[in-house]
């Protein structure tokens, strides 16, 4: 199994997705919704998420159209 790296704080992936979801508020304003593993953001033509799991140590933005 993959083992996520850990700082004092939290977890490295934890800290890049607050990240992620600062660059998307600043490109895009407020999320359409927000939950404890990311924000959402809907149009017209799709939609674009940040996203955050613990268990697979993953972290990333994704757009869908």
């Amino acid at each position: 199994s993959e083992m996520c790296i850990r700082d004092r704080n939290g977890t490295v992936l934890e800290k890049l997705q607050e990240e992620n979801n600062r660059f998307l508020r600043k490109c895009l304003g407020t999320p359409s919704k927000k939950s404890m593993t990311g924000v959402e953001y809907y149009y017209e033509w799709g939609q674009i998420q940040s996203f955050y799991d613990d268990r697979s140590c993953q972290t990333g933005i994704v757009i869908m159209f």
